[in-house]
């Protein structure tokens, strides 16, 4: 089984691949004289959405994703956009660097600032709170396919892992009605 494995990166000197690896490197400084079989090179920003599609493109689905780029919070969270859809079920998303989300010359801010609430660090934390969304009581949230196919986020000393499968969770109505059958039964948790 070959594991495919895509790293954006700033800068790249050199490959590190095993027999069982295809590596796919997005570097902005053009290092695309270092491809060989096993090893395909792609020169460009990550804010860049043709050049990530190109990427994307040009792999099946991708093992894991290392997002180690620009570490500018627009950058990263575009990124993940954009890239998530072709990692594999059980595949993992990296993004390393994520200090960036309290650094205001990356677009981030102090986590009382507006600058913060469009953060890496912001986004990923709000879609820990989404992976719960079946459970989620109003009625006019729609989970978005991100939901629907992260079973699992972890944050770590400036580092987020995101892993893909299949979040299916029970639809908010049954939710709501199973609440209100406690309710009409008057459940009370405070009680003991």
């Amino acid at each position: 089984m070959t594991i495919q494995i895509l790293a954006v990166r700033v800068f790249f000197y050199g490959s590190h691949t095993s027999r069982s690896q295809d590596y796919f490197l997005l570097t902005i400084v053009d290092k695309t004289h270092f491809s060989q079989s096993r090893v395909k090179v792609f020169a460009g920003s990550q804010d860049d959405v043709n050049v990530l599609q190109g990427v994307v493109d040009a792999a099946e689905k991708f093992d894991v994703i290392i997002d180690d780029g620009s570490h500018v919070n627009r950058h990263q969270i575009e990124s993940f956009e954009i890239l998530f859809p072709s990692l594999k079920g059980g595949g993992i998303y990296v993004i390393e660097d994520t200090q960036t989300s309290y650094w205001p010359s990356f677009g981030g801010g102090n986590t009382e600032t507006r600058e913060y609430e469009n953060s890496c660090m912001r986004y990923f934390l709000r879609l820990a709170d989404e992976l719960n969304y079946g459970e989620f009581l109003d009625e006019n949230f729609s989970p978005s396919e991100y939901n629907k196919n992260i079973i699992e986020i972890s944050f770590h000393h400036n580092m987020i892992v995101v892993v893909k499968g299949s979040n299916d969770q029970v639809p908010v109505a049954e939710t709501r009605n199973v609440l209100a059958l406690k309710q009409s039964m008057d459940f009370n948790p405070e009680e003991k």
